[in-house]
């Protein structure tokens, strides 16, 4: 069986991505960091949530795999646009 496909242009082995959860560091010291070196070890997205107990810089520097971001819109255009840069 083969279980390879492609989402949004991003070839994976298998349609799995690392959901996105908040406040790791209360369970580990290396947080999402840490989730996202296990998630580039074996191929895997992880989408960084929204409430990340972690800077994102911080997260993605931490492994070479792909990073998602969990989005919710501000009420505000400012609000959203500072948010995404």
């Amino acid at each position: 069986v083969q279980l390879g496909t492609t989402v949004l242009g991003l070839a994976l082995p298998a349609p799995l991505f690392i959901a996105p959860t908040a406040l790791q560091v209360a369970l580990h010291p290396d947080g999402e960091v840490g989730m996202h070196r296990a998630a580039t070890a074996t191929s895997t997205p992880m989408i960084i949530s929204n409430n990340s107990s972690q800077p994102v810089e911080k997260i993605v520097a931490g492994a070479e795999g792909p990073t998602w971001f969990q989005f919710y819109p501000r009420r505000s255009l400012d609000e959203s646009r500072a948010t995404l840069e």
